[in-house]
C-alpha cells in the first residue's frame, strides 16, 4: 500500500510540475519576443519541449540513478540502482508507464478545464444573469474584440500540441525497448489527442492564426533525433548482465548495492546489443554532419537537396487567383482612405483592376496581402474595425458626443501603419484630435 501511494504520488506530481513549467516556459518566451508570430510559436515548442521531456523522462532516471560504476570519481547520482535492474523496472519503469497512461488520457481533461473556465468568465461577464434572454445581451466588456475573445472560445495554443506530441515520442522511444507498453499507450495518447483536438477545433476554439512551415519543420527536425534516444538507450538496455548473462557479483554486505559489471569497459563487448549502438552511432555520425557540414555535404551530392527540382505548379496570374473576399477588403479600404484621407496603400490602376476581380479557380489560401491589418490577429491586437464590416460606425464609441466622428478612433490605427504613404509635411505636422480627419485631408490636399 505504501509502494503504491508513492508511485501514485510521483505520477501526480510530475503531471502538476509539467503543466506549471508548461505556463512559466510559455510566460518567458512571450516576454523575450521573436520577430514573428511562426518564429515565436517554435521557440515556445521547443522550450516547453525541454521542459517536460526532462521532468518526465530525464529527472525521474537521475535522482534513482546511481552512476558508482559508470563514473566512480563522479560523487553525484548516489540513488538505488546502478543499472536498469529488475527492481528498476518494478520501481522506476512502473512510475514511468503509469504517469504516460495518466498522460494518455488527460487532453480531455485539460480540454475540459477549458471550457469550463470559459464558461465561468461569461457567466461572471453577464453578471450571473439567470434569464436566457437577459442574459445574451449583458456584458461588462468595453470593446468589441474583448467581446468577441470572451465568446468565441479560446486560442488554439499549437505550441503546446506539438511539445506534448514531441514529449510522448521521445519518452516512448527513450524507454521503449526496455518498456515496450509504451507503444500501445503512445498510439492510445495520440487516438485521444486527435480526437479531442478534432471536436475542439470544429466546436470550441477560435480559428487558428495563418502561420508558414516553420513550427512542421521544427517538428520534424526533432522526431528525426527520436531514433538515437532509442538505440543508445535500448542498447544500455540490453547490456544488462545480470538479465541477459546471469552475471551476478557478491556484496559483503546487504546494505551494498551490487556491482552490475555494465561500465564503459564492455561496450567494446560484441553481445546482442551492439547492433543498436553501431547503429545508433552511425545515424549521430549523420546528425552531426547535417548540423556542422551540411553546405560541404551538399555540394559533394549527399543530400536531398543537391540538384534544384524545378515543378510547374501551373500556378494562375495573381489578379486571377486573389480571392474575392481579400480584393473586396483592398479595394473598400484604399477607396475609404483615398477618398477621406487623401491616401492609398495601393496603387490606385491596382484597385481599379482588384475592384474587377472575378471568382478564381486556383484562390491564394492564407493572407494574400503583406499589410499587417490583413492578418486577422493583429487586427484584433489593435482593436481595428475594418471598412469591409457592416455598421462599422455603430461598432465604434469615443469619447465625444459627436457621432460623425467615431470612425477616427479606428482609422487612427491604419494611418499610423501606413505613415509611409502620407505627404511628409502632413505626417510631421497633424494632431491627433476629435475631427482631424477633415483636417488631415486639407492637408494631403495642400501638399500634394
Amino acid at each position: 500500500m505504501p509502494t503504491f501511494l508513492a508511485t501514485n504520488a510521483v505520477m501526480v506530481t510530475i503531471i502538476v510540475i509539467n503543466m506549471i513549467l508548461k505556463e512559466i516556459t510559455i510566460r518567458l518566451i512571450t516576454w523575450i519576443g521573436y520577430d514573428t508570430h511562426s518564429l515565436l510559436m517554435t521557440k515556445i515548442t521547443n522550450g516547453v519541449f525541454y521542459a517536460l521531456f526532462f521532468n518526465t523522462a530525464i529527472l525521474l532516471l537521475l535522482v534513482q540513478a546511481n552512476f558508482s560504476d559508470v563514473f566512480p570519481n563522479l560523487g553525484i547520482f548516489k540513488g538505488a540502482f546502478l543499472d536498469y535492474t529488475p527492481k528498476w523496472y518494478q520501481l522506476v519503469g512502473e512510475t514511468l508507464v503509469s504517469t504516460m497512461m495518466l498522460n494518455a488520457f488527460m487532453p480531455p481533461v485539460y480540454e475540459a478545464m477549458t471550457v469550463v473556465q470559459t464558461w465561468l468568465f461569461q457567466r461572471m461577464d453577464q453578471g450571473w444573469e439567470k434569464d436566457k434572454v437577459e442574459r445574451i445581451y449583458k456584458t461588462k466588456t468595453t470593446q468589441i474584440y474583448a467581446y468577441l475573445d470572451l465568446y468565441t472560445g479560446p486560442d488554439y495554443i499549437v505550441h503546446y500540441k506539438y511539445s506534448t506530441l514531441l514529449n510522448i515520442i521521445f519518452v516512448t522511444m527513450m524507454y521503449g525497448l526496455g518498456l515496450p507498453i509504451l507503444f500501445p499507450i503512445a498510439i492510445i495518447s495520440f487516438f485521444f489527442f486527435w480526437a479531442t483536438e478534432r471536436y475542439q477545433i470544429a466546436y470550441c476554439y477560435q480559428l487558428p492564426p495563418a502561420m508558414d512551415d516553420t513550427m512542421t519543420k521544427n517538428a520534424l527536425d526533432w522526431l528525426a533525433l527520436s531514433p538515437i534516444f532509442f538505440l543508445f538507450n535500448g542498447f544500455w538496455m540490453l547490456g544488462n548482465r545480470q538479465m541477459f548473462e546471469n552475471i551476478v557479483n557478491s556484496v559483503p554486505t546487504s546494505d551494498v548495492y551490487m556491482s552490475t559489471g555494465h561500465d564503459l569497459s564492455t561496450i567494446g563487448t560484441v553481445s546482442q546489443a551492439t547492433p543498436m549502438l553501431i547503429i545508433g552511432v552511425a545515424l549521430s555520425f549523420i546528425a552531426i554532419m547535417q548540423v556542422v557540414a551540411y553546405d560541404t555535404l551538399r555540394k559533394w551530392g549527399f543530400t536531398l537537396s543537391s540538384n534544384v527540382i524545378e515543378v510547374d505548379e501551373n500556378l494562375p496570374n495573381f489578379f486571377n487567383a486573389v480571392k474575392l473576399s481579400d480584393a473586396d477588403w483592398a479595394v473598400k479600404e484604399c477607396q475609404y482612405y483615398d477618398e477621406r484621407y487623401g491616401f492609398c496603400f495601393i496603387r490606385r490602376e491596382i484597385v481599379e483592376r482588384l475592384d474587377k476581380t472575378e471568382l478564381a479557380k486556383k484562390p491564394i489560401t492564407g493572407i494574400a496581402w503583406y499589410n499587417i491589418l490583413a492578418n486577422p490577429r493583429y487586427v484584433r491586437e489593435f482593436n481595428y474595425i475594418p471598412i469591409d464590416v457592416e455598421d462599422r460606425d455603430n461598432l465604434i464609441v469615443d469619447g465625444d458626443a459627436n457621432e460623425g466622428n467615431d470612425c477616427e478612433q479606428s482609422d487612427m490605427v491604419s494611418i499610423l501603419i501606413n505613415l509611409a504613404y502620407v505627404n511628409t509635411e502632413t505626417a510631421k505636422n497633424f494632431k491627433f484630435a476629435p475631427g482631424f480627419s477633415t483636417t488631415f485631408l486639407e492637408s494631403q490636399k495642400a501638399n500634394q
